[in-house]
């Protein structure tokens, strides 16, 4: 199922759920530095990077730095339809 896009929707899904059910006022997406694909789906969604964490998630036997994407209510609303 990769390169289908399934994982893209889901977050879109996700977080229009949050923004519109739940009163969000802010999403946040985590991935590991190193995993294009996880990193790419909240680039597409309009997400912004705002950090990476340096070795703070241990996997697998091995620490590893963490991206911190973000996205406000109001960049929400106002993303291209065709992002999601």
């Amino acid at each position: 199922y990769t390169g289908r896009g399934i994982m893209t929707r889901s977050a879109a899904v996700v977080t229009d759920w949050l923004f519109d059910q739940k009163s969000a006022h802010r999403v946040q997406i985590a991935a590991l530095s190193g995993n294009t694909p996880s990193r790419a789906v909240a680039e597409r969604l309009g997400f912004t990077l705002e950090g990476v964490f340096r070795q703070s998630r241990f996997n697998r036997g091995a620490w590893h730095d963490m991206a911190w994407y973000a996205i406000t209510e109001d960049e929400w609303a106002a993303r291209e339809p065709s992002r999601a």
